[in-house]
């Protein structure tokens, strides 16, 4: 008997982007700091095993580099004003 589509949706698993993971990545530095951050912990956030997030980003230190690029890229600089 064919699943029913509310319970076929049940089985499949969520889905996640590289931005959802650098979201979490970035509450849980807010909250316990740079010191304090694990993959595992990232993993517990987001509902996916610690290998699972390592599909997305090889490293801890991968995930930290796009949290800071994540950052960075909303940073505006000024307009240069003058000469030098």
């Amino acid at each position: 008997m064919p699943l029913k589509p509310a319970a076929a949706t049940q089985t499949r698993q969520r889905r996640f982007s590289r931005e959802d993971i650098v979201a979490a990545a970035k509450e849980l530095l807010q909250e316990d700091g740079r010191e304090a951050f694990s993959t595992r912990k990232l993993a517990a956030r987001v509902g996916l095993s610690v290998m699972g997030i390592y599909t997305y980003y090889p490293s801890k230190d991968d995930i930290l580099d796009a949290v800071a690029e994540d950052y960075f890229s909303r940073f505006k600089s000024p307009r240069f004003r003058g000469s030098w």
